[in-house]
């Protein structure tokens, strides 16, 4: 029975009967707001002041965002690209939607391509979110997995390549103080060979020509002699002329593999902490090598004959010399600009007030540099060609409720260098 509330012309009218919502008090929302897929929350918050209030709590889509992308959350966390820093959580995922790029490391490049054998390595890339994953990430509905994409350094004259339907899971940090142009220096510029220990497992940079940008590779140690050290690549059968290597590790300058220029070029090495290894092993890496083997590994490094007085390393010059005349250096910059710009997104022309940042159509559709200069390249959709490319998807990329495009993280022009990855590691 409700109470009498007041007479009117046909007599009393009941009092109007309370809203179920209106006896939840917040935390249970809350709760419930936890449980829906972005796009829905952007709705709820169309109902009520109280909703959207709710819905506009920073917690909430931080909360939104790691359910979404655990890995990657904290992945952008540690490294700050200048969108993310300082940012909303709601700012951060309506970057991620609309193509914002960041610097990340790729284990196993391209798996799926057996013409490039990347198997445990890391490599460089410029990283984003394609609309399609975009759209699974907002919506959810079981559309499947939140997938990205990368566009590696350019391989010398090679054509950049890009890869689609990169996890989450295969994105990490670069290894503090490491570059893709420059040898590796640690932390405090120590011997990187000294206390290595035979069957350790480390990452060594290797590259292949001396135009191409360095990847990380994870090996085990065989031996050490001074600054040399045998390494296995265990990935790899031992028929196959990469599966023990002899490499000279020399603090701040690169050095060739097994004494000849056609195996490539070595840079620094670092030793792995407890959580790398494990993470190398998620990837494929096999299991530490048995007692039974560690002493067999050490026999078989008793017998190397790898003399103090060898010399490895040739001339750096001589070296540039003889890839030049193979025609495997990299030709100049002007030159493979075209290639560069082939490489890159076909961006459509859009205006230039379209998307979050309003950049003009020839911006939008440009690419990087061409590599490698000093900084990473970092390859970047535009923010106008992102918006256009999103909403020929049908993406929601405007949340109910979402700041004003104007007050979206600036965008990082074209060709412009993205900011140094902070020095945390995963």
């Amino acid at each position: 029975m409700t109470e009498p509330q007041g007479r009117g012309a046909e007599g009393w009218a009941p009092a109007p009967r309370p809203r179920l919502l209106d006896l939840l008090t917040d935390d249970p929302l809350r709760e419930v707001l936890k449980r829906l897929v972005p796009a829905a929350v952007g709705a709820v918050a169309c109902c009520s002041k109280r909703l959207a209030s709710l819905a506009g709590e920073d917690a909430l889509w931080r909360d939104l965002v790691h359910a979404q992308l655990p890995h990657a959350a904290a992945l952008l966390e540690s490294g700050q690209p200048e969108w993310w820093a300082g940012a909303s959580w709601r700012q951060r995922l309506h970057a991620l939607a609309t193509g914002a790029t960041f610097q990340a490391q790729v284990y196993n490049r391209e798996p799926e391509n057996e013409a490039e054998d990347f198997l445990l390595s890391a490599y460089d890339a410029t990283v984003w979110l394609p609309p399609a994953s975009a759209r699974t990430l907002l919506r959810g509905g079981g559309e499947g997995e939140v997938l990205f994409s990368a566009r590696y350094l350019p391989m010398g004259g090679m054509k950049a390549a890009e890869e689609a339907g990169v996890a989450a899971a295969r994105l990490r940090l670069p290894p503090r103080g490491s570059s893709p142009h420059a040898v590796y220096g640690g932390d405090g510029g120590a011997a990187f060979t000294a206390g290595l220990s035979v069957g350790e497992e480390v990452e060594v940079q290797w590259k292949g020509r001396r135009c191409h940008p360095y990847g990380w590779w994870f090996g085990t140690v065989q031996s050490v002699r001074g600054n040399r050290v045998v390494l296995l690549f265990r990935q790899y059968p031992r028929s196959s002329v990469w599966h023990r290597v002899r490499a000279p590790i020399k603090p701040g300058a690169e050095a060739v593999v097994n004494g000849d220029w056609t195996f490539g070029y070595v840079g620094g090495l670092r030793r792995l902490a407890e959580g790398e290894r494990k993470e190398w092993r998620r990837h494929g890496a096999p299991h530490p090598p048995a007692p039974a083997a560690l002493q067999a590994l050490a026999e078989e490094a008793a017998e190397e004959d790898w003399s103090d007085e060898e010399e490895l390393d040739i001339d750096m010059e001589l070296a540039a010399e003889l890839e030049e005349e193979e025609g495997l250096l990299l030709p100049p910059a002007g030159e493979d600009a075209a290639g560069g710009a082939a490489a890159g997104h076909a961006a459509p022309e859009v205006d230039a007030a379209a998307g979050a940042g309003g950049l003009p159509a020839e911006d939008a559709a440009a690419v990087g540099p061409a590599a490698p200069p000093v900084e990473p390249i970092a390859m970047q959709l535009g923010a106008a060609a992102a918006a256009a490319a999103a909403a020929a998807e049908g993406l929601p990329v405007e949340l109910a409720g979402a700041p004003n495009p104007a007050a979206e993280p600036a965008a990082v022009e074209p060709g412009a260098a993205e900011p140094a990855p902070a020095e945390a590691g995963l």
